[in-house]
């Protein structure tokens, strides 16, 4: 699609609001000349005689008056009767105010054509923002696409007839309007009207899913409300169960989780070694609490995940311990190895960052425990271990069912802070998938 400039600099600019001589002198000149002219006149048309007074150039019967005699004249003799005296000073005071006339405008002229000269390519000094024009929009595609996302609309006063703008490109689109100006009725819910296919609603108040998602259910799709401080009315999500277990994947994913879990993104330079460490010790902690419910036929959980960095009656440094050699596979059935080719029944990453984080000196293990806590305090909260201890949908569900789903993360305004790390944490996994 064309794309015009969005602004334009002016190529050679100028001060408007400098003195400009030139429509001055040509005004004043003008108006010289009009005066010249008007007494000319008056003086031709009482053929110079010598009651006019004296003349600064006489040749023969011609006479050249001083400019501005005309009104020396009307001064003396325009009270007079006598029509003859009257006319010629009459036309001669026409010429001047006409005269007048024609160089004022001139003068208005010249500034102006000046004025547009050094304004040129300076349309958009102020902004360039303006109301499309039917050629623009039909030059975005907008008015042709019957599907996609609804991003406006345009009422065609000539036939009164409303078009709706749609966009159904593979481009991103953001809203950016002040708040209560109808972003959410005018775009967001129509789309969610409208839209077939799977969709994932980060809904704050939850008025997306109060008036999209009967709808949705009723065209056939399948709706999720994730809101993880209202459990009762809330589905259900673990991302621990998205760790795909006795795969070579298992690392990946469980080291993704705990950066996300981990860094918040607005570290400093100062934070992000504690941020490295507690990352690598929380993704260990991760397998370990995933392989040990797998065995015992439980279900792994953030919650759990945080309880085991604090244990009560247990030091962190006993609990490592304990770890260190933990039967996460009983049977050797997946054939684990160390680094040095030996055979061993405890996930060789857990074994690798619990003894990495047993090696730390008191004041290290002391930072990156502290810092591994703080990241998983959300999770301490009744309400979220509840909506976090189960799954009843998995990330694949959102691309790969049979049917569309839609998922709507319902996060009220006054829990929307607290809640970052773990909508952060879903998304990133979606994307990720």
């Amino acid at each position: 699609m064309k794309q015009a400039p969005a602004y334009r600099k002016p190529r050679d600019p100028g001060y408007v609001g400098g003195f400009y001589w030139t429509p001055t002198i040509v005004g004043f000149f003008g108006l010289f000349l009009t005066n010249v002219l008007a007494t000319q006149f008056v003086a031709w048309r009482f053929d110079y005689q010598p009651a006019l007074g004296p003349a600064l150039v006489r040749l023969g019967t011609f006479c050249l008056y001083a400019p501005y005699k005309w009104l020396v004249w009307v001064w003396t003799q325009g009270s007079t009767g006598d029509i003859r005296i009257k006319l010629p000073l009459l036309i001669g005071a026409s010429i001047v105010v006409v005269g007048a006339f024609v160089s004022g405008a001139l003068f208005f002229l010249l500034n102006l054509a000046r004025t547009k000269a050094l304004s040129k390519n300076t349309e958009d000094l102020h902004g360039s923002a303006r109301w499309a024009s039917k050629a623009d929009i039909l030059e975005t595609n907008l008015m042709q696409t019957k599907q996609g996302v609804y991003v406006g609309g345009w009422h065609e006063q000539c036939i009164k007839h409303l078009h709706y703008l749609r966009h159904n490109g593979p481009e991103h689109i953001l809203a950016f309007a002040p708040t209560r100006s109808g972003k959410g009725v005018g775009i967001v819910i129509p789309t969610l009207l409208a839209w077939a296919e799977s969709t994932v609603v980060y809904d704050i108040k939850g008025e997306n899913w109060a008036k999209t998602a009967g709808f949705r259910s009723q065209s056939g799709q399948i709706c999720f409300k994730f809101s993880p401080v209202e459990p009762e009315h809330s589905s259900r999500f673990n991302p621990l169960a998205e760790i795909r277990l006795f795969t070579d994947r298992d690392v990946s994913d469980a080291q993704n989780i705990a950066n996300m879990l981990v860094r918040t993104g607005e570290d400093s330079p100062q934070e992000r070694y504690w941020q490295d460490a507690a990352a690598s010790i929380t993704a260990g902690m991760i397998l370990h609490v995933c392989y040990a419910a797998a065995v015992d036929g439980q279900r792994a959980s953030l919650s759990l995940l945080s309880g085991l960095f604090t244990r009560p009656g247990f030091t962190f440094r006993e609990t490592l311990g304990e770890l260190l050699n933990y039967p996460h596979d009983k049977d050797n059935a997946h054939n684990w190895r160390l680094p040095t080719g030996e055979p061993t029944r405890t996930h060789p990453v857990v074994k690798e960052k619990v003894q990495e984080m047993i090696d730390k000196e008191d004041k290290d293990f002391s930072g990156v425990l502290s810092t591994a806590k703080t990241a998983l305090t959300l999770y301490s909260d009744p309400l979220v271990s509840r909506t976090t201890s189960a799954s009843d949908f998995t990330i694949q569900d959102l691309v790969n069912h049979e049917r569309p789903v839609s998922l709507y993360l319902v996060v009220p305004p006054s829990d929307k802070i607290r809640l970052r790390p773990l909508m952060r944490l879903i998304f990133t996994m979606i994307v990720n998938r």
